[in-house]
């Protein structure tokens, strides 16, 4: 079977691969321009079963990345202008900063990323000059390498969509206040407001609810048999209750590292488990990655609090077991929260300090408390133990969700096919100057002179203006 000439780039996690699924499913075979690790055997036999393949864009960088760093490093050894240093010292002095120190940074930040960037852009066109590519589909537009994508498809009239990955529930502050994607799919209202007073363009942004859900909403009926294989996994009793304690991931290239987000989060746990008693199965959900608490870092954490294996168990994995099995779900402003809802598990939020200022996002009329470490256990009592305040919780939260849309997996899709250009072409080689240029900033006359300057001093080469 020959390669589809069209084409889509994507930088879908695992949870989003039945929305590229149904793509294909619904406007036929592709070629899918992805990265290695985006590839799973899954995904190729998905692939496989509706007449499509995948080309590895990392296959092509390797033989590159060497050619762009000798570039890189020619130009980096050039020194800045007096009036660029002139034009920033200020600023640089006003933060509390040398010219030296930022120099420095900036040279090492540049020296990691900038030779990938360049080559990557070049394994970019080289694939668009075998390829009709028609879309790039991302589930984050923020990190290095889908952030060049939607860059270069910018440069090359090429649409994008950003998929949040997860329903976002706080303001979006540090790197996540960036709309680079042509549009992006939110999962409730409330998100499309967070991301618009950080400055988003609303009107590219729409509320489709998410993909991952669409399973949620019918799995209810399948409490029992989750929670008795968890607990046969975990060597728990499916008569007591179970409190599931969601871990925190602390970027830290969004939060200043003193904070100790993940840390405070895990004590609070810690100290809600010894007030809960033994009369309450506890598990500690880790999270890959797990940054400094792994499975042994807990343990010896769990120690300073009088507590052994036996006080609770520590597990990752796939949430859906967990969200199925537990009576209480407690997580910091997480999608848990929302998936906890959707499958009908009452959810607590913890509090801290970046939830305080930045959030929360759910409150108690959508069937959420937010607590602080010292009510934690409380909270977990009142939901275990007050029939009528969990079963209020419980229609609250069923009320908030029956508002969210249903049927994302196939909405989204169809809008990718919107998206999409209806006749896309393959680069030709004598594109590629012409493009970048008319993306940057000369234009009119301006560009009309340096291409046919170019020209004139390029061997073999017609006027690019004419």
């Amino acid at each position: 079977m020959s390669q589809p000439l069209r084409a889509i780039i994507t930088q879908l996690w695992t949870k989003n691969v039945p929305l590229l699924e149904q793509y294909l499913a619904d406007y036929g075979p592709r070629t899918v321009l992805t990265f290695q690790g985006c590839v799973t055997p899954e995904f190729e036999s998905m692939l496989e079963r509706h007449g499509s393949d995948v080309v590895l864009i990392d296959s092509l960088l390797e033989s590159m990345v060497t050619a762009t760093t000798e570039t890189f490093n020619e130009r980096a050894a050039l020194p800045f202008s007096d009036t660029v240093r002139q034009g920033i010292q200020p600023q640089l002095e006003a933060a509390g900063l040398t010219w030296e120190d930022w120099v420095r940074t900036l040279q090492d930040v540049a020296t990691r990323t900038l030779p990938v960037s360049f080559a990557l852009v070049d394994a970019l066109d080289r694939l668009a000059t075998l390829y009709e590519i028609e879309l790039i589909a991302v589930n984050e537009d923020w990190m290095f390498g889908s952030k060049t994508l939607v860059a270069w498809g910018k440069a090359r009239g090429i649409p994008s969509l950003h998929v949040e990955h997860n329903p976002t529930l706080c303001y979006p502050y540090t790197v996540h206040d960036q709309q680079n994607a042509d549009r992006m799919v939110v999962w409730s209202e409330d998100s499309r407001r967070l991301y618009g007073d950080a400055g988003y363009d609303t009107e590219r942004l729409q509320v489709m609810g998410l993909p991952q859900f669409d399973d949620l909403f019918a799995v209810r009926g399948e409490r029992q048999a989750s929670r008795e294989a968890l607990c046969a996994e975990l060597g728990l009793d499916p008569s007591l209750p179970i409190v599931v304690l969601g871990t925190t991931l602390l970027a830290e290239h969004a939060l200043p590292p003193e904070l100790n987000i993940d840390e405070q989060v895990l004590r609070a746990y810690l100290g809600a488990i010894g007030t809960l008693g033994k009369g309450v199965q506890v598990v500690i959900k880790g999270r890959r990655p797990q940054g400094r608490f792994g499975a042994e870092q807990v343990a010896v954490l769990a120690a300073e609090y009088g507590l052994t294996a036996a006080d609770y168990r520590y597990a990752d994995g796939a949430p859906l077991p967990f969200l199925l099995s537990a009576d209480v779900l407690v997580a910091v402003d997480s999608g848990l929260q929302v998936e906890a809802m959707l499958v009908g598990t009452p959810a607590l939020n913890l509090m801290t300090e970046t939830g305080f200022f930045y959030g929360p996002g759910l409150v108690p009329g959508q069937g959420v408390d937010t607590v602080d470490g010292n009510e934690l256990a409380p909270a977990i009592r009142r939901l275990l133990d007050d029939p009528e305040h969990r079963q209020r919780m419980l229609e609250r939260a069923n009320a908030c969700i029956e508002q969210l849309p249903r049927g994302s997996t196939a909405a989204i899709a169809a809008f990718m096919s919107q998206l999409a250009l209806p006749a896309p072409r393959r680069l030709q080689a004598s594109d590629q100057l012409m493009d970048w240029l008319e993306s940057a900033a000369p234009t009119g006359n301006a560009l009309r002179i340096i291409l046919d300057h170019l020209a004139a001093h390029s061997p073999g080469r017609h006027s690019w203006a004419s």
